[in-house]
């Protein structure tokens, strides 16, 4: 499909433009894992909190609640900048 494009290309050429392209693939396979990644810890943390509500029976409103709902977010959302 892209003959015309890379039959020019010779030898080391040829394989630094392998190597150009295989990383570029890599990076764009990369962003998506951590978009997919981001998405699951969001997700993650929705249900902890929803689970902390439910168990604490105090109306999110309460101030000590709303506190500790945050910090098991954090937490959560803070194990996925360690991946990047």
């Amino acid at each position: 499909m892209h003959r015309k494009k890379y039959d020019a290309l010779t030898d080391t050429v040829r394989d630094e433009k392998v190597k150009q392209l295989k990383a570029g693939f890599t990076k764009q396979r990369n962003l998506f894992l951590n978009v997919n990644k981001s998405i699951e810890d969001s997700v993650r943390a929705s249900f902890a909190i929803s689970e902390m509500i439910a168990k604490s029976s105090r109306p999110f409103t309460e101030g000590q609640i709303v506190k500790e709902c945050l910090l098991k977010a954090s937490e959560i959302l803070s194990s996925q900048e360690e991946t990047f």
